[in-house]
């Protein structure tokens, strides 16, 4: 007898419709995913007057984090330094987890997929602004 599984919790195969970049290519794009001048990052609103980046954004900064650093610290980071919840930190930490275990190696091939998925059309508008 299997389980039911919700239709949200099933694994979902993406289809690839964008540009896709050679491993590499990793040096290059990884110092240029930060770059305020070609890579304007929206802000998105939290409570207490804070704002995050898209899930793009902290994607690329995990898989950059994994391949120099490894795995992610045991706990998860809960606040600031002045007292409010770490938003940032706990969206870094969250897609950071997800890549436990990757070697070097393929943690660059995430970065360049990732990379090619953020920019790409239908994700543009969604994690930069026009200006």
């Amino acid at each position: 007898m299997t389980p039911h599984i919700l239709e949200k919790d099933k694994e979902q195969k993406e289809e690839v419709a964008w540009r896709t970049y050679d491993v590499a290519e990793y040096d290059r794009l990884s110092a240029s995913y930060e770059d305020p001048k070609t890579m304007k990052w929206k802000l998105l609103p939290k409570p207490g007057g804070q704002a995050v980046k898209p899930e793009d954004y902290y994607t690329l900064k995990a898989c950059i984090k994994q391949v120099e650093e490894g795995d992610p610290p045991k706990e998860q980071p809960m606040w600031t330094e002045n007292g409010a919840v770490d938003y940032n930190g706990r969206a870094l930490f969250q897609e950071w987890n997800k890549l436990k275990g990757k070697t070097k190696d393929e943690a660059k091939q995430a970065f360049c997929y990732a990379y090619g998925k953020a920019l790409s059309e239908q994700r543009f508008s969604l994690n930069f602004r026009k200006y």
